[in-house]
């Protein structure tokens, strides 16, 4: 049973130390606050040693150092991991890369740590913690045993307690038993028979099942390691199910494709459109310039007749002599003058429509920013000189 943990530059953990009590332990905390690092990543780093890249090495921890972790079990044993790191820069991405060293693992009577430490965990380590799937379950894993079958519970017993071995043995040891109690009635009924060379053999024949205790340590190796297989193959069967999930979603993907290739059309016609719409508006423009530009014109031929009229009546008026003519001719003027400023007024009506007109004028070309008549592109300038030569 694990007692405690410690571990440093561990994830999201500098520093922590975590000590249980026997029976049950609540670990409680918000979302991301670390509970999952100090407790089921923590133990799978020794128990499993995974993940086999750096990628727990802490972000705040040095560029160049350790990430230690310690269980402690209440049998009175310690195993722990050190896991050297080097941190360093990649020139093309420029992001921070981690580098796993070196691995070590150890326990409380090694001095020297285990040497040539892979992807693998010395048995020494995984005898000491004894962690089966008993003692371990995943977050995604199903309840244990709730959900499964009557037979597929018996047969999980039968694996864990190896009482299919146990009858093995025993149909061994009653295969022996009978064996040696028929070489003893023979022993027994033949008294002539060496007994003392038969009890020698006999003697070497047991010597030859000295270290036959140690034969349990084997079987309980070979056991985890069944555990072992069963595990990858559910991995196995996991990678096979995200498989066919890829294949649908390839499918989903290539309707999507078609979808945004579709959706390109759909945006090319918009622009169309809205093309159209702007040379329509771009023909409403010209329509409404060269009506300006007709009354424009007109404005400018009424103006040039009065100025005629005024320049006949200053003849007129140069012209006249005489006295009884001159009044009559002054009578005359006083109505051409007043007819004068009724025209002179029209006149400087004519030229405020005029001004207006370049005004309206100005207006509609700087918001076409082309010439209405060759349609080429015009600025500011171009427009204050066209008005000028109005």
């Amino acid at each position: 049973m694990l007692k405690r943990f410690s571990a440093k530059n561990f994830r999201s953990w500098r520093d922590v130390e975590l000590t249980f009590s026997k029976g049950i332990n609540v670990i409680w905390g918000g979302s991301q606050d670390g509970k999952t690092n100090c407790t089921f990543r923590l133990v799978r780093l020794v128990k499993d040693n995974r993940p086999s890249s750096a990628s727990f090495y802490s972000n705040f921890a040095p560029d160049k150092g350790s990430t230690i972790v310690e269980i402690e079990t209440y049998e009175g044993r310690t195993v722990s991991v050190v896991k050297s790191v080097e941190v360093k820069r990649d020139k093309e991405s420029g992001k921070k890369v981690k580098k796993l060293l070196s691995t070590e693992y150890t326990h409380d009577r090694r001095k020297k740590p285990f040497a040539g430490v892979g992807v693998n965990v010395p048995d020494e380590i995984v005898d000491i913690l004894n962690l089966g799937e008993l003692n371990i379950q995943d977050q995604n894993d199903k309840s244990f045993l709730i959900t499964e079958t009557p037979g597929e519970v018996a047969r999980t017993i039968n694996r864990i307690t190896k009482l299919d071995r146990a009858d093995e043995w025993i149909k061994d040891l009653n295969t022996r038993i009978g064996v040696c109690n028929k070489e003893i009635t023979v022993l027994i009924g033949d008294p002539d028979k060496d007994i003392i060379g038969k009890i020698k053999e006999i003697e070497i024949e047991l010597f030859k099942y000295e270290n036959i205790d140690k034969i349990g340590n084997y079987i309980d190796r070979a056991g985890r390691l069944e555990l072992k297989i069963d595990k990858k193959e559910k991995e196995v069967e996991g990678i096979t199910r995200i498989v066919g999930q890829l294949g649908v979603l390839d499918d989903e993907i290539d309707i999507l494709e078609k979808v945004l290739e579709a959706d390109k059309y759909l945006e090319k016609a918009v622009v169309i459109e809205e093309k159209i719409e702007s040379l329509e508006n771009e023909e409403d423009i010209i329509k409404e310039y060269l009506f300006v530009c007709d009354e424009y014109a007109d404005i400018e031929s009424d103006g040039k007749e009065l100025k005629e009229d005024v320049e006949k009546i200053k003849n007129w008026y140069e012209k006249a002599d005489g006295f009884d003519e001159r009044i009559e001719v002054l009578s005359d003027e006083r109505d051409l003058i007043s007819d004068y400023y009724t025209v002179y007024e029209e006149v400087e009506d004519l030229f405020c429509k005029r001004e207006e007109g370049k005004k309206e004028l100005s207006v509609l070309l700087n918001e076409m920013g082309k010439c209405p008549l060759c349609f080429g592109v015009i600025d500011a300038k171009c427009i204050e000189r066209i008005l000028k030569e109005i």
